[in-house]
């Protein structure tokens, strides 16, 4: 018998860039939970990450200051929310909305939030988003 065991959970690391650009130094772990957590933006002033974790038990958006270490709920909902993004303008927050358990025409939706918070706004729906 063979058996093998892995522990795959995404954790955020945040570091600052060496002078001359060729390293990071300072590095240290900003998600202190044991739930994946995967990073995909930083705020338009940079002093925070925008994130996608299960720590509630299905992909909800949290927003994690660099200077934290417990990041703030953006968005809650029974779907899976995924994949944060700042619009270039720097206003808004674009994030899918896709079913937790898809099948195989299931759709997915596009949302904007404000980035300073509020209602968000279905942007695009369609399947295989």
């Amino acid at each position: 018998m063979t058996l093998l065991r892995g522990n795959n959970v995404a954790s955020t690391y945040v570091a600052t860039l060496a002078a001359d650009g060729t390293h990071a130094v300072d590095k240290r772990r900003l998600t202190l939970d044991e739930n994946e957590n995967d990073p995909f933006a930083w705020t338009p002033d940079s002093k925070a990450v925008l994130l996608s974790s299960d720590r509630n038990g299905t992909m909800e958006l949290f927003k994690q200051g660099v200077d934290q270490t417990v990041a703030e709920n953006l968005m809650t909902s029974a779907q899976q929310l995924l994949q944060p993004k700042v619009t270039p303008d720097g206003s808004e927050i674009l994030y899918i909305s896709a079913p937790k358990y898809p099948a195989e025409r299931s759709q997915s939706s596009i949302f904007a939030i404000p980035t300073a918070g509020g209602v968000p706004r279905l942007v695009l729906k369609d399947v295989n988003i």
